[in-house]
């Protein structure tokens, strides 16, 4: 397994699917600056505490339970270098024809859905390698966070087949991840208008 410092590194002048949110949303914001220098090696963004270590606890024993309710071998923490990009793509479980991406949520009262950026992060994955995919949830409750050790409650996994859709990946997402490449290279901060002018002189 590789440590979370050599991850961070590895992180620094690349992205990848679970940056998709950043890469979609506003740049002009602390949040977004942040995630830059952090691409620029600027700074160090990466962090721990109970939710984070109790998803990723919890990630190993669903893929372990996937394996065992649909009785298949899953591939597990496989990373894919798009050719020609920085784009690099860590897939946590995949089958022969599919990419799992594996989910915790805390449950409430309210049925839970996937939220658009686990959408938006599981389409790159898809356009990065297999083209079908399921996001796979598990609600954790309060005891989980006590203690993370506890078995799977399987009336508590839901099962989201999704769909690619090529054409918002090829319009809406590779050419912000595109200029977001070059500016990373130039070492600049992204510029919405910047991008739009870029776009606009493209098509003309």
């Amino acid at each position: 397994m590789i440590n979370q410092k050599n991850k961070t590194k590895e992180r620094v002048g690349t992205f990848g699917a679970s940056d998709t949110h950043f890469i979609m949303g506003n740049w002009n914001t602390a949040t977004f600056m942040n995630w830059w220098q952090s691409k620029l090696g600027i700074k160090d963004i990466s962090f721990k505490n109970v939710y984070v270590l109790t998803g990723t606890y919890k990630e190993h024993q669903i893929a372990d339970w996937y394996e065992q309710k649909f009785n298949i071998k899953l591939t597990r923490d496989r990373r894919h270098k798009v050719p020609f990009s920085r784009l690099v793509i860590n897939y946590d479980s995949e089958t022969k024809t599919k990419d799992i991406e594996i989910k915790t949520f805390k449950m409430t009262d309210k049925e839970w859905v996937y939220p658009r950026n686990y959408w938006e992060q599981v389409q790159v994955q898809m356009y990065g390698g297999k083209k079908q995919a399921e996001i796979v949830a598990y609600g954790l409750t309060e005891e989980d966070y006590d203690n993370f050790y506890l078995p799977i409650d399987k009336n508590r996994i839901k099962i989201f087949p999704i769909e690619y859709d090529k054409d918002w990946v090829y319009t809406e997402y590779l050419p912000r991840e595109k200029y977001l490449e070059w500016c990373l290279k130039k070492r600049k901060t992204p510029n919405k208008e910047e991008f739009e002018r870029r776009q606009n002189n493209e098509k003309n």
